[in-house]
């Protein structure tokens, strides 16, 4: 088990065993080359007001700026304006309608990549997916010259920090919205 700060983490294993049905990466060995343009894995961890502490694994994206052809236009979605939200809000209200909002858990790794991605993971990230699927990772494990444990991996799924994942999954929303009868506003 690992510490952050004076406490001691306790991995949430359902957590880690929802991740094994998403499937968000398949363990790889990669070439020397192929090594290089790996992205690193980046963990952040956030205590609740609960004393839970919450931790999100995230690709660092930077890299993925520097390839051939990058634009960043082929990697953004549409957004919506403050302004947007606040006349579509007093629309609503006018006309008596009632709006939810809610949240998709995992959002990001509801979409497929749409190309291949290597990341690199470290330790401690490398024990924790360890436990998820020991048979799996154990034997794609390998140390670094100052024996710190990584493993590579390819990427099935748009992850947080990738440059495209909120492409991918608006592209996956409005699919699985239009199957249920919504329309696009053109506007």
């Amino acid at each position: 088990m690992e510490t952050w700060g004076k406490r001691q983490l306790k991995p949430n294993h359902n957590n880690y065993m929802t991740c094994k049905h998403i499937s968000p990466w398949t363990p790889t060995k990669l070439l020397q080359e192929e090594k290089r343009e790996a992205l690193n894995s980046l963990m952040f961890l956030v205590e609740k007001h609960d004393g839970r502490v919450k931790a999100r694994n995230v690709a660092d994206g930077s890299k993925q700026r520097q390839h051939p052809g990058y634009k960043k236009e082929i990697a953004t979605s549409p957004t919506v304006s403050n302004k947007g939200i606040m006349i579509t809000a007093a629309i609503k209200a006018h006309e008596g309608r009632h709006v939810k909002c809610f949240d998709i858990p995992r959002a990001y790794l509801q979409a497929l990549s749409d190309k291949e991605v290597l990341m690199l993971l470290k330790d401690p990230l490398t024990k924790l997916v360890i436990m998820v699927d020991p048979k799996l990772y154990q034997k794609n494990v390998s140390y670094n010259t100052k024996g710190v444990s990584q493993m590579y991996i390819k990427l099935n799924k748009a992850l947080y920090g990738l440059l495209k994942s909120i492409l991918l999954f608006y592209k996956k929303l409005i699919v699985n919205l239009k199957a249920c009868g919504f329309k696009v506003n053109p506007l």
